[in-house]
């Protein structure tokens, strides 16, 4: 693979800790950072990819992560429905019955933010 990617960097960042910086030189734009750290609402470790470049994660990464700890609960809430909704074409009856309990995030992947329109993933 060292066709595609650098040697890993290593830094430490004052909000997310150790990050490996994963650089890719014939396409910088796909570079990122890997880590892990605790995330409040599950009181859990997540994983996460932050797409980016050095020197690290961007201030709007930052809140980014933030925010979704602070709104947690009202995220879960919006996206309750459509995550029922696309179970039901597997199971027509599937109901979540405690959220909290039966969905747990392990990974995060956050984009660069630099767009307005913007996509991330959360994956449990």
């Amino acid at each position: 693979m060292g066709f595609l990617f650098a040697k890993p960097q290593s830094i430490d960042h004052p909000f997310f800790g150790k990050l490996l910086f994963l650089e890719i030189k014939k396409k910088p734009e796909n570079s990122a950072f890997e880590g892990s750290r605790h995330f409040r609402p599950t009181d859990k470790e997540i994983e996460f990819h932050l797409e980016g470049q050095m020197p690290g994660p961007t201030d709007r990464q930052i809140k980014f992560f933030q925010d979704l700890e602070d709104d947690w609960d009202s995220i879960l809430h919006k996206v309750k429905p459509m995550i029922e909704e696309e179970f039901q074409n597997w199971k027509p009856d599937f109901k979540i019955a405690d959220f909290k309990a039966e969905f747990v995030p392990t990974f995060l992947n956050i984009p660069t933010l630099e767009k307005k329109n913007y996509e991330w993933e959360l994956t449990s």
